[in-house]
């Protein structure tokens, strides 16, 4: 089940879930999100990703 929260009108889901779903690692996001090249936010321990973001940083269609 996807867990999935919205801040500022973004939907974003949790990175491992993210990392899944375009076959990187959660450790490459998680240095895209702290280096801002990603839109994310990190909630505690755990970071959100916004999927549009990685879309358009790898140019390509996540499923």
């Amino acid at each position: 089940m996807s867990t999935q929260i919205e801040i500022n009108g973004a939907q974003l889901i949790p990175l491992k879930e993210a990392a899944k779903r375009i076959a990187y690692s959660r450790d490459y996001l998680a240095k895209l999100a702290r280096e801002q090249k990603i839109v994310a936010t990190q909630i505690g321990r755990q970071w959100f990703v916004d999927m549009y973001s990685l879309q358009t940083f790898f140019g390509q269609r996540c499923s």
